[in-house]
Parts: C-alpha cells; sequence; structure tokens
C-alpha cells in the first residue's frame, strides 16, 4: 500500500452517501503495484479514475479508492497484510471508535491521526486546482475542458458544499487573506428534507434512505410549478414594473406554505372522509370504503398539474391537494441550495475583490445542474465572475488529509 493514506468518514456520518472516501498517496513504484494488487484482491473496494489521467502531487503519485461503509474494517483488515509500506492513516470527518481501535491493532507502526474535515477539504481543493485537469470552467452546458491558469488570479474563493457550506480564499502570492466563512444550508439539508417529504407521502420504501447523488440525478428532471411560489402565483402574472416575469421565483416551497393541507397527510376517521376527484369536488365515502381509499388524480387549486396512481399511496385528507412528484421536490431542494451557495460565494468573493470561484460538491458533479449553477452567478456577479466546478469533489478531504498532515510535519 501507500506511503500515507487519508480516509475521508464524512459522507457515511452525515448520511449523505453511504461510503467511505480513500486517497493511497504512493511516492514509488512498488507502493503502486501494492495498491493496485490491493484494489485486485477485494470485491467490495472499488478505484475510481479521473479521465484515465495519472493523478500526481510532484513525485508522489496518488490512487482513489472507496468502500461501503459497512464494509470499511474487513478493508482494513486486507490492507493489513501491506503493513510494510504505510506510514501515516489520516482520518477527517468524524471516524468510529471501532475504526480507530481496528486501524490501531492492525496498524501498530504507523501513525493515526485525526484532522479537522473542513481544514483537509481546503487543503484538497488547492492541489486539485494546480493538477491538470482538476477543475473545469463553467461557460455553459456541459462545462469547458479548457484549461484555466488559476496561478494566473489574485487568488480564488472556493466554496464547497458538504452537509453544510464553506467559504474560502485561496492565497496567491499576491494575496494573504484566509478568511473562512460558512452557511448552514448543505447537502444534509437536502437529504433530511427529501426523506422527510418520502417519509410524509409513502412514496418511498421505509426502510430506504435516497442519498444525495440520487437526489441531484432527480433534480434535472424537476421543476418548480408544485413546490415553489413563483410571481405570477403571488401577484397573478408579471410585475414588469420591476422587471420580474411571471416565472421569477419569489419563494421556495412558496406553495407548500401557501396550502399547508399540501403536507397534511394524516389518517381521517369517520364517515365523513372525503375523496378528490379529477374534477376537484368531493366524494363522501363511507367508512368501510374509506379505509382502502387511494389518490388516483387530484388537482390543486394552486397547479395545473396532476397526481397520477404511481405519485402516492397515502391515505386521503379531506382537503383538495396535490401531491408533487418526487424530482420536483428534488429540483427544489437543489434549487434552493444553489441559490444559498452561488450567493454566499459572490457576496464574499466580491468583498474581497477575488474574480474567480471553484465551486464544490455533490450537485457539483452534475452537468445541467453546473449550469443552472452558472444562471444564478452571472445574476449575483452581473457577469463579472469566472466559474469553475473541481472534479471528483468526493476525493477533495481524503486527498488533503494525506497532504496536510506532511505539511504539518515540515
Amino acid at each position: 500500500m501507500g506511503n500515507s493514506i487519508g480516509v475521508d468518514c464524512s459522507y457515511a456520518t452525515k448520511n449523505l452517501i453511504g461510503r467511505i472516501f480513500i486517497t493511497v498517496g504512493c511516492d514509488s513504484d512498488e507502493e503502486c503495484r501494492d495498491t493496485d494488487e490491493f484494489v485486485d484482491r477485494s470485491n467490495f473496494v472499488y478505484r475510481h479514475i479521473a479521465g484515465n489521467t495519472e493523478c500526481r502531487s510532484g513525485s508522489r503519485k496518488y490512487r482513489f479508492l472507496s468502500v461501503q461503509a459497512t464494509h470499511i474494517d474487513a478493508t482494513t483488515h486486507l490492507a493489513s497484510q501491506y503493513r510494510r509500506n504505510i506510514r501515516r492513516v489520516t482520518l477527517c470527518g468524524n471516524a468510529s471508535a471501532s475504526l480507530l481501535h481496528t486501524l490501531e491493532s492492525l496498524l501498530p507502526d504507523a501513525i493515526i491521526a485525526e484532522r479537522d474535515h473542513e481544514a483537509c477539504v481546503h487543503f484538497g481543493e488547492s492541489l486539485f486546482v494546480a493538477s491538470p485537469g482538476g477543475v473545469v470552467v463553467v461557460n455553459g452546458e456541459p462545462p469547458s475542458t479548457t484549461p484555466f491558469d488559476i496561478t494566473a488570479t489574485n487568488g480564488h474563493m472556493h466554496a464547497a458544499v458538504h452537509s453544510g457550506a464553506s467559504y474560502k480564499i485561496q492565497v496567491s502570492k499576491d494575496y494573504n487573506k484566509r478568511h473562512v466563512w460558512h452557511s448552514v444550508i448543505g447537502s444534509s439539508a437536502v437529504t433530511y428534507l427529501y426523506n422527510m417529504f418520502l417519509s410524509r407521502y409513502g412514496l418511498g420504501e421505509d426502510s430506504v434512505r435516497v442519498e444525495m447523488p440520487e437526489i441531484a440525478e432527480l433534480a434535472v428532471y424537476g421543476s418548480s410549478k408544485s413546490c415553489d411560489m413563483l410571481v405570477r402565483n403571488a401577484y397573478g402574472g408579471d410585475c414588469a414594473d420591476i422587471g420580474l416575469s411571471g416565472d421569477t421565483l419569489a419563494a421556495s416551497f412558496g406553495m407548500l406554505h401557501k396550502h399547508p393541507s399540501l403536507w397534511d397527510c394524516a389518517e381521517e376517521h369517520g364517515d365523513d372522509r372525503k375523496h378528490v376527484e379529477g374534477n376537484g369536488d368531493d366524494t363522501a365515502h363511507s367508512a368501510s370504503q374509506s379505509s382502502s381509499v387511494r389518490a388516483e388524480v387530484a388537482l390543486s387549486d394552486c397547479c395545473d398539474n396532476t397526481v397520477t396512481p404511481d405519485v402516492t399511496n397515502k391515505l386521503l385528507s379531506p382537503f383538495p391537494r396535490h401531491v408533487p412528484k418526487k424530482q420536483d421536490v428534488a429540483y427544489s431542494l437543489v434549487n434552493m441550495l444553489i441559490i444559498s451557495v452561488t450567493h454566499h460565494a459572490i457576496l464574499h468573493a466580491q468583498l474581497n475583490g477575488i474574480k474567480t470561484v471553484v465551486f464544490s460538491g455533490i450537485i457539483f458533479e452534475n452537468d445541467s445542474l453546473c449550469g443552472l449553477a452558472k444562471q444564478y452567478v452571472d445574476r449575483w456577479s452581473r457577469g463579472s465572475m469566472e466559474m469553475l466546478v473541481c472534479r471528483n469533489s468526493t476525493f477533495l478531504a481524503s486527498t488533503g488529509a494525506v497532504e496536510y498532515s506532511d505539511e504539518l510535519d515540515g
């Protein structure tokens, strides 16, 4: 195995992705061969290759691996067979006590350390930015692979979206500020609210929790019509006097707040339970019939979308309501996250004279969502900011953990 290993447990502990991400730093060809052999011998460790290129920092070559969180102890036992080359294992993201105990027991000669996750994320980003193909420019959809000389700027803003979001100015030779800011809306809020919606409406399996990558993929196919309040919903049309079109977002989840019955899925009892027919009229059902009432088609007075049979299987409340589709909820949540992150990033960049912003996070692995974020970056900055995205951002913290410890030692 490699000389130094970084382990990021944060995605699993924050319930964003049920995997642990590992970066192995190899300082010799022998260490590279051992790492490749280790992956080949395992059927639960996966190697990630970015663009089929060799990733390196100076003379050190990297191997990017991931494993299901439930298999991390087995992975540690397998890795212990290569203990002769493992000098250090650095963990970040709240590693479990059992994992720490296993590492200390199986790798007695290695240094086992823990580092702050946020520091590792930003340190890892600085390494990716300096490597060829580590970041791409977003000028449209998909992002351009045209090389960008980040060293020619007076520093750049790194906006990292994880469980929350953090923003840091990465220094250049002419810039020495190292401020870090935070915002609370991040991937944890999105996954929690989305899964709460599934639970409330009975749209998913009780034992299955949807993770952030799937929510991001669903968001591409959603729209705001059934969840968010647009200007035309609030004011009946365009607001030309102040330059707002009717399709401008007025309030995230405003339709659900305006019509709380949309969230009301409590089971009703008694003979007066009502079923909302396709024409919006209320039809009384007897108590014996009501126990099996399911939503077939419902119209809302605020939306023109219908509920298809596969959208919900919850018992109806007595109020006419429209159940948004999964992809619409995903879109509204991801859009809310993008608005928050781009707004904070551009604000801090402008206040500090920065013209380049690099975004990282699960949502920025999706080209369509990058295009959506670009619209907001241009809006907040009036087209004056350069937007870049960091690819393979799930490995920022583990890579930073490898190099951050070495820098502290130095």
